[in-house]
């Protein structure tokens, strides 16, 4: 698939996805939000792109997975707790586990780029249960819903 077209369509998914998604939330909050919500939506087009083998499609994916969890941590400021957050106060209470949880994250997607670009379509059928097993495992600790 072109990468282009790729490119597009999930500005496009993003764009609309920003300006609906997280009514009342401003700033910090807003970005963090948002971020998250593009996660969800790279993390259901790798698993398409997967079921079509289109091994090429997931890589930049992946990489945006990837540089969210690198600056996730740094996303939650003192203050920033509260409605219209979904953050649960572990974030606040537990940083170094929330960060070690980023960690993983950024880990996880940095190894589906790898499996995805050898091919190997066994190898990155794993990579992507793993990096969604460690949204689930975050969501567990540090999400209120």
């Amino acid at each position: 698939m072109n990468k282009n077209f790729i490119l597009i369509v999930s500005l496009g998914l993003l764009l609309s996805v920003s300006a609906w998604a997280h009514k009342g939330a401003t700033g910090i909050i807003k970005e963090r939000m948002d971020n998250f919500k593009a996660s969800q939506i790279a993390l259901k087009q790798i698993f398409a792109a997967s079921k079509r083998n289109d091994f090429e499609a997931i890589v930049p994916l992946a990489n945006q997975i990837k540089n969210w969890a690198k600056i996730m941590p740094t996303m939650f400021p003192s203050g920033t707790d509260g409605p219209p957050s979904e953050a649960a106060p572990a974030i606040w209470t537990d940083l170094e586990g929330f960060k070690l949880a980023a960690k993983d994250n950024f880990e996880a997607a940095a190894f589906l780029e790898v499996t995805a670009l050898s091919g190997d379509a066994k190898e990155t059928t794993k990579a992507i249960k793993k990096l969604a097993g460690t949204c689930k495992s975050c969501h567990q600790s540090y999400r209120t819903n």
